[in-house]
């Protein structure tokens, strides 16, 4: 169940150099114009529209919100942009939704998915104060952030993840179900996100500084908690499933996010431009992201079990996967940032 990476990225670059090939810059690039100097605009700029097949493609995704900026907010991050250019997105979706369809299908033929989790259909759990004590501060937090988000007309932000994962902790905290074990082992691949979150905080459209220290403890909950239950080995730990979680991962942001973030003009989970840290990554950033994300889920969950005295025996997933890892590093930090976000 193993894709290689790289592959997207090419399959990409090849269908992006074929479309560049059979279009033009509309009432401004000549036909004599050089794929060197016709690339960039056609691929980075969304106020310029394509002839053609994509350019009909294009025009309907910009029709979807054409009230959305083409620069991104310099003083606010909640609201979407066409940053991406919407052939771009198109392209993208399309290689991207193609490799997630055929991983579905090999899953459906029991060639890939989750194959080495067996959740017990009998397993029960009895819970102690402890239990109580975190499911009521999960429970808590969630409320505490659902109060944020509507009384400052937030709501569509409850949809991610980090907003997400304290309502399901509570769950997981205060059931004794072998679903909560399911969970418990997913959140465990993917909480890099709740860290990132809280080290990579921007903080320009918070009000007061009551909202700021909530949103560090609110963070700070929802990465404490599976901290804590791994220190007391609570929960039976499942395999490695690298692919598998990366995969439902992609489907969230890039079927529901993606879309979501386009038609309601709300910029769920940075899903149409980069936030201001990664502005380095420029118009590449959200495949940079879908790689990166690759890596950055197996130094995140295999660090946090290493360090918490589970064994993890090295092997060729580790060496691809670290590999993504330290180029997606080198990628952010020998960059340079667009201009056009210089003051973003």
């Amino acid at each position: 169940g193993l894709f290689d990476v790289s592959r997207l990225n090419v399959v990409h670059v090849a269908l992006t150099f074929e479309c560049v090939t059979m279009v033009q810059k509309r009432g401004q690039v000549p036909a004599s114009v050089t794929m060197k100097s016709a690339t960039p605009p056609l691929l980075t700029r969304a106020d310029v529209r394509w002839d053609g097949p994509l350019g009909y493609v294009g025009d309907a995704i910009y029709n979807l919100n054409p009230s959305m900026p083409i620069l991104p907010n310099e003083t606010s991050k909640i609201k979407s942009s066409w940053y991406m250019p919407p052939e771009r997105t198109f392209l993208e979706c399309t290689v991207v939704y193609a490799v997630v369809a055929l991983y579905f299908y090999r899953w459906s033929n029991g060639d890939s998915g989750f194959t080495a989790w067996h959740p017990d259909p009998n397993y029960t759990r009895t819970l102690d104060t402890a239990d109580y004590v975190l499911g009521f501060a999960c429970a808590l937090d969630f409320v505490v952030l659902l109060y944020y988000k509507v009384t400052r007309d937030r709501l569509w932000f409850m949809l991610q993840p980090c907003n997400v994962w304290p309502i399901l902790l509570t769950y997981i905290c205060l059931s004794g179900s072998s679903l909560s074990v399911w969970l418990f082992n997913f959140y465990l691949h993917v909480m890099w996100g709740s860290w990132l979150g809280a080290l990579a905080a921007d903080l320009r459209d918070y009000a007061s500084t009551a909202e700021i220290v909530f949103f560090f403890v609110h963070h700070a909950v929802i990465i404490s908690v599976p901290l804590f239950y791994l220190a007391w080995g609570t929960f039976p730990i499942y395999p490695f499933e690298l692919v598998g979680t990366w995969m439902l991962s992609i489907v969230q942001h890039w079927m529901i996010y993606l879309p979501i973030s386009i038609l309601s003009g709300w910029h769920i989970q940075y899903m149409c431009h980069p936030p201001k840290q990664l502005r380095v990554m420029t118009h590449n950033y959200r495949l940079l992201m879908l790689a990166g994300s690759f890596g950055i889920t197996w130094f995140t969950h295999t660090t946090t079990m290493v360090l918490s005295g589970y064994p993890h025996v090295f092997g060729i997933v580790d060496v691809t996967s670290l590999a993504i890892f330290v180029l997606s590093l080198f990628i952010v930090f020998v960059r340079k940032p667009d201009k056009s976000l210089k003051n973003y």
